[in-house]
């Protein structure tokens, strides 16, 4: 049984579990089921964006960690595996940047689990963001997860900006500005968008 939560169309699935099921046809038999709690339906907000600067020529690497440090290279991912992304600047040519947005895809769906720097509410959540040091940009620990459907390949597709001088820290603090005043990414000077994508991965 896969149970997928999040967005209509675009439900993440984080576990899969077997269950058996035994019926009893005779006068102690039971036809009332165990209740559950259904909470309210999630509903995102919609984010939106305005491109200003010129364009860079670095160029980012977006890579799956593991909890040792290490780049998963197998093809194949368990579901429910810690996993961190990570992107840095192979070109050396930024002297920082920051996670904008981030979705995970596939062939039949995308659901952005990083909104205007800040955290989707189910894979992270919404007062936690990408944390910038120096010339690379981490994730929180996630477990690993499926878009709900019959493609089970995945891969993670994030909009970073470069900074034109160091914006270290978490993404969604700096957007939200949660110490003072409400601030937004055309506060400071910055580029243009880029976006990053991991290779694909088979969930299992």
């Amino acid at each position: 049984v896969e149970v997928g939560w999040g967005e209509r169309d675009s439900q993440i699935v984080q576990e899969r579990k077997i269950h058996t099921i035994s019926c009893a046809y005779d006068d102690h038999g039971n036809a009332i089921s165990k209740s559950e709690t259904i909470g309210q339906w999630f509903l995102s907000p919609w984010e939106a964006q305005t491109l200003l600067g010129g364009n860079s020529t670095a160029t980012f690497d977006l890579k799956v960690m593991d909890v040792l440090g290490d780049e998963i290279t197998a093809d194949r991912l368990t579901i429910g595996r810690k996993v961190q992304l990570v992107a840095w600047d192979t070109t050396g040519r930024l002297n920082s940047f920051r996670a904008l947005s981030c979705a995970v895809l596939n062939s039949q769906s995308r659901y952005y689990v990083l909104r205007a720097g800040c955290g989707d509410g189910l894979v992270f959540p919404k007062t936690v963001g990408f944390e910038t040091r120096g010339n690379c940009v981490y994730s929180p620990w996630f477990e690993a997860f499926k878009l709900s459907g019959d493609d089970n390949t995945i891969r993670f597709e994030c909009t970073y900006t470069a900074c034109d001088k160091l914006c270290n820290g978490d993404s969604c603090a700096v957007e939200t500005n949660v110490s003072g005043p409400k601030r937004t990414s055309s506060d400071d000077p910055l580029k243009e968008p880029l976006v990053a994508s991991s290779r694909p991965l088979e969930l299992r």
